[in-house]
């Protein structure tokens, strides 16, 4: 059975007893003002499986703990306007699951201080992925986090 977006019912469940098959904590970092509105909407309608990432110093791991919990995924939301240094984490491999979005509408210019970082986050994310919906992202964090 589909359902309207032509998606089976059911996928995306947990397998029991499988080690990499539990619901985990999300924690999402916006970079810029539209992704960390959109990280901020997102967090708040979880009910505490997402939390918000926030400026945690230069020095701090993506996947630095969050209220003294550690996030089993991370997700940075980022467009072609942010600016890197709103990211306030250090880039390297985490232990995390990480997804980086790059969430714009349309193509064009990127300043070069983006592009770097998008280029670094790229070298070490799981996950890359740019869109213009929203949607997407609130969909790959309800996926991760169940």
């Amino acid at each position: 059975m589909t359902t309207g977006r032509g998606r089976q019912q059911g996928f995306g469940r947990r397998i029991a007893d499988y080690r990499n098959s539990a619901p985990r904590l999300v924690k999402v970092i916006g970079i810029g003002a539209a992704a960390q509105a959109l990280a901020e909407d997102i967090a708040a309608g979880a009910r505490g499986s997402v939390v918000l990432g926030r400026h945690e110093g230069a020095d701090a791991p993506l996947d630095a703990p969050v209220a003294g919990v550690v996030p089993g995924a991370v997700v940075v939301v980022m467009t072609q306007s942010s600016i890197p240094q709103a990211l306030g984490h250090r880039i390297e491999r985490t232990a995390a699951t990480l997804s980086v979005v790059m969430l714009d509408s349309a193509e064009g210019a990127v300043a070069p201080e983006v592009a770097g970082l998008r280029q670094r986050l790229r070298g070490v994310a799981d996950m890359f992925a740019a869109t213009s919906d929203p949607e997407f992202v609130q969909e790959l964090v309800a996926n991760l986090a169940s």
